[in-house]
C-alpha cells in the first residue's frame, strides 16, 4: 500500500519566508560540483531500502550529520504528521542543479553545516508543481498525473526487479516469436553497435549492480571509495578486459560530460535523462553511482534506445511499431502461463470471423459470464511530454498513442462489432453469446499506466468515444475503461489460476467509487479491493521462476564459481 509522505520547506526554519530559484541557485554555485555530487550519491544510497524508499533511521542520521544540533532537533521533532527533509526526488534535483552551474574548484562542505543544509530544503521548494487546474475535467485528471508522475517515479514505487526479467524475456523468448514486417533483430544491433552482446550487458549490469546492492554507513565513513566501481570489480570473470571498459564507458559520464549533455537533454526540472543515460558518474579510475534505480533501469531501456538512436527519423516509427509488437506477446504470453484454463480462458490475438486478417484486440480473456477485451500498448512516452511541467504536452501523446487511432478508440471499435444488439460480428473460434459484460483493458508497457489520474483520463475519453447511442444499441453491459501497468499485469498473474480477473477489476472499481475517486487511483495503491488481499505485496510467481533461469546464465556469462554466484548474483533478487 502506497504511504503519503510530506518534506519539509525552508521556510520552516526561516520565519515563514520561502526561498527564491534564484537565491537557491546562487549559494548552491559556491560550492564544489563534484563534492556535492559525491555527497548527494551517499545521501541516496543511505535511504534506499528494498521494502521502502525512505529508511527513517538513515533519514534522521543524516539529518543530524547535515544539520547543526539545535536545527536537526527542530527538524526530527515529531508531529501528527509525517514530514521528511531529505528524499530521492530532492536529491536528484540538487545533483542535476550542481551539474549545470558548479564548478569542482567551488567551496567543500563542512558538514555539519546548516548553509550546506539549506540547499536541501530550497530544492524541495522548487520542483515543480503545476499549480493551475484546468477546467475540463479529463484535463484535471491529466494534470494530476503530470503532477504526480515524477513523485512516483522518485519514490521508487516499482520494482527493478520486475523490469530486469521482464527486458530478458521481451528480448529473448517474445521478440524471435513476433510476425509480422518489419522485423529487427535487436540483439544482433545492440552488438553491433556498442560491442557487447546482449547477455553479457545484462550481465555486467546485473554484476555492477551486486556492488551497490548494500550501502554500508561505516565501511563508506572509513573510506567514501568502499561505495565505488572498478575496472578489477570485474577481474574475476570471464568477460574480455575490452568489453568490461566498453561497458563502463557506456553507463558512466564525467562530471564535464554530464555538463555538456544537460545543455541538451533537459526538457523540465523533473527530466533525469542525463542521469538515466549515464547512473554512474567518474572521479579519476573509480565510478561513482548516481542512482541505484537508474542503474537496474538501463538492462530494460538501453536496448531500445540504443538501437533508436541509431536509426533515422523515418525508420524509428517502424521500429516503435516492432517493439510494440513485441510487447504485445511478452503480455500473452505473461497470460498464457498465468490462467487456468476455467475461470480464466486467454484467446491469443482474435480475429473477426469474416475479417481473419484483422485482429479484435490482442487478448480475450473468458472469465465465466464476463469478458475482458485487452490492448498491450508498447509506446514510449517522450521525456517532454512526462517531464515538461504542461499537461497539454502530455494529453497529446496520451492522445496519439493510447487513445486514437488504436488504444481506446481500437477497443470501442472492437466492442461495437462484436457486442451490437443487431448483427454482431463473429469472433473466429470464440462464442460470446454466454457473455452479458465486457470490461476494455489497456496495458501500458511503460509505468504511465499506473500513474495517479492516468485510468481516469482514459476512461473518459472511453466514455465520449463509446457515447450513449452506441450504447443503447449494446447486447451486453459495457463497464469503465481500466488501465494498467506492465508491472500491474505481472503481479496479476499471482491470481489468475483461481480469481477471474474481472472479478478483480470489478472489485477495483467498487473501491475506487466507495471513495469517490472514480478510478483515478492505480489497481495495486488503491485500498478497499478485498480481492487482491495479502498477495498485493508478493512478487509474481511466473517472473520469480524465470529468475532462476536467468541467473543460470549470467553466472555462465561471467564465469562465476558456483560459491561466487551463490553471494553475488542470485541471492540478490
Amino acid at each position: 500500500m502506497a504511504k503519503v509522505a510530506l518534506y519539509i520547506p525552508y521556510a520552516d526554519l526561516h520565519d515563514n519566508v520561502p526561498s527564491t530559484l534564484e537565491t537557491f541557485r546562487s549559494h548552491l554555485s559556491a560550492y564544489s560540483r563534484i563534492k556535492v555530487l559525491h555527497i548527494c550519491s551517499a545521501m541516496n544510497a543511505a535511504l534506499r531500502e528494498d521494502q521502502d524508499p525512505r529508511s527513517q533511521t538513515a533519514h534522521d542520521r543524516l539529518v543530524r550529520e547535515v544539520f547543526s544540533q539545535q536545527t536537526a532537533d527542530r527538524l526530527l521533532k515529531r508531529d501528527e504528521n509525517v514530514r521528511f527533509v531529505f528524499h530521492r526526488q530532492q536529491l536528484l534535483f540538487l545533483m542535476k542543479e550542481a551539474v549545470a552551474i558548479c564548478r569542482d574548484e567551488g567551496r567543500i562542505p563542512a558538514v555539519p553545516e546548516d548553509a550546506f543544509g539549506d540547499l536541501f530544503l530550497m530544492a524541495s521548494d522548487h520542483l515543480p508543481l503545476q499549480t493551475t487546474k484546468p477546467d475540463a475535467t479529463e484535463d484535471k485528471f491529466v494534470w494530476l498525473a503530470a503532477n504526480m508522475l515524477p513523485v512516483q517515479e522518485a519514490s521508487a514505487f516499482q520494482n527493478f526487479d520486475l523490469s530486469i526479467i521482464r527486458s530478458h524475456l521481451m528480448l529473448f523468448d517474445a521478440l524471435p516469436k513476433v510476425e509480422g514486417k518489419p522485423q529487427y533483430d535487436l540483439p544482433a544491433m545492440f552488438e553491433n553497435i556498442t560491442g557487447m552482446s546482449l547477455v553479457t550487458y545484462h550481465s555486467l549490469v546485473f554484476g555492477a549492480l551486486t556492488k551497490f546492492l548494500k550501502f554500508d554507513v561505516e565501511r563508506f565513513v572509513q573510506n567514501p571509495q568502499n561505495y565505488s566501481l572498478q575496472r578489477e570489480w570485474f577481474s574475476s570473470t570471464r568477460v574480455p578486459p575490452a568489453q568490461v571498459e566498453a561497458f563502463l564507458r557506456f553507463v558512466s559520464a564525467t562530471p564535464d560530460d554530464l555538463t555538456a549533455a544537460l545543455r541538451t537533454q533537459n526538457s523540465g526540472p523533473n527530466d533525469y535523462t542525463v542521469f538515466r543515460d549515464k547512473p554512474l558518474f567518474r572521479d579519476g579510475d573509480r565510478l561513482f553511482l548516481v542512482d541505484f534505480s537508474f542503474l537496474a533501469e538501463k538492462i530494460e531501456n538501453a536496448p531500445f534506445w540504443t538501437v533508436h538512436s541509431s536509426l533515422g527519423n523515418d525508420e524509428r516509427e517502424n521500429f516503435h511499431s516492432f517493439w510494440g509488437r513485441v510487447f504485445e506477446c511478452y503480455g500473452d504470453d505473461l497470460l498464457e502461463m498465468a490462467v487456468d484454463g476455467r475461470s480464466n480462458i486467454l484467446y491469443r490475438k482474435p480475429v473477426f470471423d469474416s475479417r481473419p486478417n484483422e485482429e479484435v484486440c490482442d487478448a480475450i480473456l473468458i472469465c465465466g459470464e464476463s469478458a475482458a477485451f485487452i490492448e498491450f500498448k508498447g509506446a514510449t512516452f517522450t521525456a517532454r511530454a512526462k517531464y515538461g511541467n504542461d499537461h497539454a504536452l502530455l494529453r497529446s501523446d496520451l492522445e496519439r498513442k493510447l487513445v486514437s487511432p488504436s488504444g481506446v478508440a481500437q477497443l470501442v471499435r472492437s466492442i461495437q462489432a462484436t457486442c451490437s444488439r443487431t448483427d454482431p460480428e463473429p469472433i473466429r473460434e470464440l462464442d460470446l453469446r454466454g457473455v452479458t459484460t465486457v470490461f476494455p483493458v489497456i496495458v501500458t508497457r511503460d509505468e504511465i499506466g499506473s500513474t495517479v489520474g492516468i485510468n481516469a483520463f482514459l476512461n473518459i475519453r472511453f466514455q465520449e468515444l463509446f457515447d450513449r447511442k452506441l450504447r443503447k444499441g449494446m447486447l451486453k453491459t459495457i463497464t469503465p475503461l481500466f488501465c494498467l501497468s506492465s508491472s500491474d499485469i505481472e503481479r496479476l498473474t499471482n491470481y489468475l489460476a483461481e480469481t477471474p480477473m474481472t472479478d478483480i477489476l470489478n472489485a477495483h472499481y467498487r473501491a475506487c467509487r466507495r471513495k469517490g475517486h472514480y478510478l483515478s487511483e492505480p489497481l495495486f495503491v488503491a485500498e478497499g479491493n478485498e480481492l487482491l488481499g495479502d498477495k498485493r505485496r508478493l512478487k509474481p510467481r511466473i517472473l520469480t521462476q524465470a529468475w532462476g533461469k536467468l541467473g543460470d546464465i549470467m553466472v555462465d556469462t561471467l564465469g562465476l564459481r558456483p560459491e561466487e554466484a551463490k553471494t553475488d548474483v542470485k541471492d540478490t533478487i
